[in-house]
């Protein structure tokens, strides 16, 4: 049986990180300091073997991925794969709006009231974004992991580019996963470009406690932005944006990744190992340009002016970049 390895990568920094904003939703690029983080986690792993990318469509965290795809040095590239499964919590009418720990704060309420709490009209609780991570388990963690345990198997390594309270949902599924009991223990925060390995063995066999249809999870109903102004996948209906946990857009599936669970697949029990938890050795020596210049918004296509102008690039190549 060979091992399915799950990394999950917070993205760089954001504009929004910035800021004393609730940004879930909110499609904030990069500053220069985050692209520059992207960059680093990218050469970092250049040489590690990568089975598949998945990422949310935030700008901030498919920026962040698409550094790791680029830098990849094997042969061919891994499929790459976006989804809005992996968004951020969505705050609702709260989003770009200030921080208001009187307004916006559950702290006070016993904890699955907590889980519970949304904190403006629209918003998603945490368990509406944990149902989403449960979704993910399902469409594209458990066919990797359940690939892997078959006899003659290669070792897969998957890469989940995603946001720090749903990477902590994300986790919570593994473990619920792995014991359906399981309570949520917050792991901490998520460093941006910070990343985290667990090691994923289905229980598969006549000892393999009884399978379920889907991780449980406590009650919550999902919700999603009521302009549907983000953008939508293809494979799905612009027309119809998703309302319900049943109808959220799955992207087409690469011809090389595993087969999904069918409807009628029930998810197996997991063994988890978590092997290490936000790292962030790719920053050593990082430095923040000063002036501003590292907080201001990342455009790629100031580094392509550069280029030409310093004489790296010809003029004729300069506008087809462009």
């Amino acid at each position: 049986m060979a091992t399915c390895i799950l990394t999950l990568v917070r993205h760089g920094e954001s504009t929004d990180n910035l800021t004393a904003l609730w940004a879930g939703h909110r499609d904030a690029p990069l500053s220069n300091h985050g692209f520059a983080q992207a960059q680093a986690l990218g050469k970092h792993f250049k040489d590690v073997p990568i089975t598949a990318i998945y990422t949310s469509d935030l700008k901030r965290a498919r920026t962040t991925a698409q550094s790791i795809y680029d830098h990849s040095t094997q042969p061919t590239k891994p499929p790459f794969t976006v989804s809005t499964l992996l968004r951020e919590q969505y705050f609702g009418a709260a989003e770009g709006e200030p921080w208001d720990a009187g307004k916006y704060n559950s702290t006070h309420l016993p904890w699955d009231d907590h889980r519970a709490f949304e904190l403006a009209p629209e918003a998603e609780s945490l368990n509406d974004v944990s149902h989403r991570a449960d979704l993910a388990l399902r469409h594209f963690i458990a066919p990797h992991a359940i690939a892997s345990a078959q006899a003659g198997a290669e070792p897969s390594h998957i890469v989940l580019v995603a946001h720090g309270i749903f990477l902590s949902e994300m986790l919570f599924a593994l473990h619920r996963a792995q014991n359906p009991n399981a309570r949520f223990v917050k792991s901490g925060g998520y460093t941006n470009t910070g990343w985290s390995r667990i090691e994923i063995t289905p229980l598969l066999g006549d000892d393999a406690p009884p399978a379920r249809d889907s991780v449980p999870a406590p009650p919550g109903t999902f919700k999603s932005p009521p302009d549907a102004s983000a953008p939508v996948l293809a494979g799905s209906n612009p027309e119809a944006p998703y309302k319900s946990l049943d109808a959220v857009p799955i992207p087409p599936r690469h011809a090389e990744l595993p087969p999904p669970l069918s409807p009628g697949d029930s998810v197996p029990a997991l063994k988890i190992e978590v092997v290490a938890m936000n790292q962030t050795e790719h920053l050593n020596g990082l430095v923040r340009q000063k002036g501003g210049i590292g907080n201001a918004e990342h455009d790629a296509r100031q580094k392509k002016m550069t280029e030409f102008l310093s004489g790296k690039t010809s003029l004729e190549e300069w506008k087809g970049k462009v």
